[in-house]
């Protein structure tokens, strides 16, 4: 892990001796219970479902129309209701960045010959490119790259392109290899995981938390949001490629 400072020099936390920057992965019932207590606390009136159907700014305040309830007048109004948020809409505030259906994502849990693993890192070391590093989103001209090698074993390789299609042919490690090439311009000789049944596991089940998932019989996992995915080859071991909407 890396921190900034004083916004122009990063720092290997992984040095310090003692080291309290860590991950704890929590349930959202839970943050959210602990943020509205504190809300309470604050004096903070938390009404559940109800629906903000539009509002009237005025100099001093803003008037608010509520679904099922009589309108609501406040100093000030914080559009929080997300990406497709009817408050930032209806105010007229833009929404930087962009939205296209090129993006396709390619996933699969593989294996990768020890030679390519940074031994100070846990990365991905790449010949003649560099250290990809680990559980993070490695952002490219051409793409993205993820590089996950979890505890127990598995190596999860996801490659975003931005200009390379998806293929007719069903999808395999070969154009995962491809589309990795495409980003970073290095071939990477990656393999199957071998199959372990054909069982697999959806939502929770697959063990990836915050994302709607599936975990198919060899282990490789694939999100569904916000992407459109489909199954490229059938049986142990398959692969998925997916396309954002």
């Amino acid at each position: 892990m890396w921190a900034g400072l004083a916004g122009s020099t990063s720092q290997p936390l992984r040095e310090l001796a003692g080291n309290p920057v860590y991950t704890v992965l929590v349930p959202q019932r839970k943050i959210e219970a602990v943020l509205a207590a504190r809300a309470v606390e604050l004096g903070v009136e938390i009404r559940r479902g109800h629906a903000v159907t539009g509002f009237t700014q005025k100099d001093d305040s803003v008037v608010v129309s509520i679904d099922g309830s009589a309108d609501l007048e406040a100093r000030y109004l914080v559009g929080a209701d997300g990406g497709k948020s009817l408050v930032r809409k209806a105010a007229g505030i833009g929404f930087p960045g962009f939205t296209n259906d090129r993006t396709v994502s390619r996933t699969a849990h593989v294996t990768v010959p020890s030679s390519w693993r940074d031994p100070a890192t846990g990365g991905l070391a790449v010949p003649g490119y560099g250290v990809i590093p680990p559980f993070l989103h490695h952002r490219h001209e051409r793409g993205l790259i993820a590089f996950a090698p979890f505890p127990d074993g598995r190596t999860l390789l996801s490659v975003n392109t931005f200009d390379l299609p998806e293929g007719a042919e069903p999808f395999d490690l070969a154009d995962l290899r491809a589309a990795f090439a495409h980003v970073v311009g290095v071939e990477i000789p990656i393999g199957r995981r071998p199959a372990t049944g054909r069982t697999c596991c959806a939502g929770s089940a697959a063990g990836r938390p915050g994302w709607p998932s599936t975990t198919g019989p060899d282990g490789s996992s694939w999100s569904v949001t916000p992407r459109t995915c489909t199954r490229r080859s059938a049986g142990p071991g398959s692969t998925w490629a997916c396309r954002t909407r």
